[in-house]
């Protein structure tokens, strides 16, 4: 028991900095991480479609290569800042 307190104590100390330095050494090229971000031009070209056709989220989605729950996040977003008006 005691010897695993110890191992949990000095974790970060074998681990840290390798992760540190991977990131810096990334940040350094110009990567940043995380999931790019969707066009809103192509968000707002696909509301409309979705809205003025008889076409399913799923082929809307499918047409521009992205997920239902990104363009529901987006409709929804775009009702919310429409009732604030």
């Amino acid at each position: 028991m005691v010897i695993t307190l110890f191992e949990i104590d000095i974790i970060p100390f074998y681990t840290y900095p390798e992760s540190t330095r991977g990131r810096e050494s990334a940040k350094a090229r110009g990567k940043t991480g995380g999931r790019p971000r969707t066009d809103p031009e192509k968000l707002e070209q696909a509301k409309i479609l979705y809205e003025n056709s008889d076409k399913t989220a799923q082929e809307v989605c499918k047409i521009f290569g992205f997920g239902r729950r990104t363009l529901f996040n987006y409709l929804s977003e775009k009702r919310k800042d429409f009732k604030s008006m």
